[in-house]
């Protein structure tokens, strides 16, 4: 009976969930009751935004159709602004796709709009299966008010494409606040500034493509966290930094709360020739807790990876190219702040740069079982009191392990004739870090 009863309540629920739809200006000039895709549509944003008392959570607002700036709801501040929410696990949805025919609905700012879409203070939003392009200062506006960081979200953003966000002020593909917030498996390309830009923990940032930001001469990264973002995730994304020198691929920075997260199998070009600017593939700063920089992929100038902060850090399996080696202090393979806690350093590999791993730690870093090739100095540079182990280095200019610049004691690592990588002796991809069958690592990490 139970069962019977519990089946009777999600087919109640599911019977009163309804689809509504907008359409553009164009399409319906007459009744405007949003109830199909064709003769009853919402008539532009203006007339869905006059229906938000009607829908409920578990709705889905279906966008049909290419939508202008004829369709804006207040010109030039917003094209598209949505002021209506959902309740836990029962989001409203707005859908660009309701027919499933792959084709997404656009919204088009003209080049005037500031903003393309903002969602107001709401909760408990899925946004999915729309082309935002052509706004001035952001593609998507998550929030209304700083403090929304802190006491909203629960918003979901999936398989949007948003492109072409320049020609205002610091324009940013997507500028979200909130509490567990997800943006995942979507495009953000050809952006002013940053492509995603997040403050509020619990976030999920995962399988997204980002490339050419920074278009206007702006300094700008791909993924950037900053202020609240404990436990965050970050994972699967792709960055081609590479048309410009400028900034991050991936950063989580000026932690306001513990600040700490998992960074995992993402990609990031960047290009070279930045002079000695401190810039990085991956920068995480942790203020207290543990984070994890797992099987990530850098090609590019300056530095790959860089960690500070009280925190701890897990950094392993990543595999680096770098592609400057004549800058002391800004291109190394895996950087350890001065102030960063216990840090584990083990299982990586890296080509190029002027130095390998650089050690800073004010507590113990744990440097064991890299590979590391073709730096102009030092192969590891550590704290007296960090310690490392079976380690491999081959082409080297400087020191196999040093304190502080000083050679010292290496230890049970070794120098390499060769690495053995099936790329070679400087592979090109992480598919060449791969290790042949007679690489002087196989036998790295036992002891």
């Amino acid at each position: 009976m139970r069962v019977l009863a519990l089946l009777a309540c999600l087919v109640w629920g599911q019977a009163w969930a309804t689809d509504w739809y907008v359409c553009p200006n164009t399409v319906n000039t007459a009744t405007s009751g949003g109830t199909n895709s064709t003769t009853d549509c919402f008539d532009g944003f203006a007339d869905l935004a006059g229906s938000y008392a009607s829908i409920a959570a578990g709705d889905t607002v279906c966008y049909v159709g290419d939508f202008t700036t004829s369709d804006a709801q207040s010109s030039p501040t917003y094209l598209h602004y949505f002021n209506d929410a959902g309740s836990a696990g029962n989001p409203i949805i707005l859908d660009g796709d309701c027919d499933g025919d792959g084709v997404r609905a656009t919204i088009d700012g003209g080049g005037t709009q500031a903003r393309v879409m903002q969602i107001a203070d709401n909760n408990n939003l899925t946004i999915k299966n729309l082309e935002l392009r052509n706004g001035t200062t952001r593609g998507m506006l998550l929030y209304n008010v700083a403090t929304d960081a802190t006491d909203r979200g629960a918003i979901v953003v999936d398989n949007v494409y948003v492109h072409d966000i320049e020609g205002g002020t610091a324009p940013i593909g997507v500028d979200s606040r909130g509490l567990g917030v997800t943006i995942t498996n979507s495009t953000w390309e050809d952006i002013g500034a940053d492509g995603i830009y997040h403050k509020g923990a619990n976030s999920v940032i995962s399988g997204n493509t980002v490339r050419r930001i920074s278009t206007e001469g702006i300094n700008g990264d791909c993924i950037q966290l900053s202020g609240a973002y404990l436990n965050f995730v970050m994972d699967g994304n792709y960055c081609d930094h590479t048309n410009v020198a400028s900034k991050q691929c991936f950063i989580a920075s000026v932690p306001t709360d513990a600040g700490y997260g998992v960074m995992s199998d993402n990609t990031c070009l960047r290009p070279t020739g930045e002079g000695t600017s401190a810039t990085y593939g991956i920068y995480v700063e942790t203020a207290s807790g543990n984070s994890t920089i797992l099987r990530n992929y850098y090609n590019g100038g300056r530095t790959a990876i860089q960690v500070l902060g009280a925190g701890t850090f897990d950094i392993r399996d990543n595999v680096s190219i770098v592609l400057d080696s004549d800058v002391s202090t800004a291109a190394r393979c895996i950087s350890v702040g001065a102030t960063s806690g216990q840090t584990d350093v083990e299982n990586n590999s890296c080509t190029g740069g002027y130095d390998g791993i650089v050690s800073d730690s004010a507590t113990v870093a744990v440097i064991r079982n890299n590979a590391v090739a073709n730096v102009t100095n030092d192969c590891i540079d550590k704290k007296a009191g960090d310690t490392e182990s079976y380690n491999k280095c081959a082409s080297y200019g400087g020191d196999l392990v040093s304190n502080d610049g000083t050679a010292t004691s290496a230890g049970t690592s070794t120098a390499a004739a060769v690495m053995g990588w099936v790329g070679g002796t400087a592979p090109t991809t992480a598919e060449g870090f791969k290790l042949g069958a007679s690489s002087a690592l196989r036998g790295a990490g036992k002891g």
